[in-house]
């Protein structure tokens, strides 16, 4: 197809069956890197990145030991800044 040209493609989705008890389609989160034409591209290459750091704190989770007290610490900072 050339630029500018719409090729219809077949689309197959099939629909979880998953459960989240206790919670809504309110609760989810996308995070993706900036990409918009108006955002401060002053972040795009910093470690301060939501996305970046969205990352690192999944990650963070794997740490069994720190995890806890490093959401209770996360929690703490929201807390402080209101969020």
């Amino acid at each position: 197809a050339g630029v500018g040209k719409f090729t219809p493609r077949s689309i197959y989705a099939c629909p979880s069956d998953t459960c989240y008890a206790g919670s809504s389609s309110s609760d989810v989160v996308v995070i993706e890197p900036p990409h918009r034409g108006d955002r401060d591209k002053s972040l795009d290459r910093s470690k301060l990145a939501l996305h970046r750091l969205a990352r690192r704190q999944i990650g963070m989770m794997r740490n069994k030991e720190a995890a806890p007290s490093f959401l209770f610490d996360l929690d703490r900072l929201l807390e402080r800044y209101e969020a």
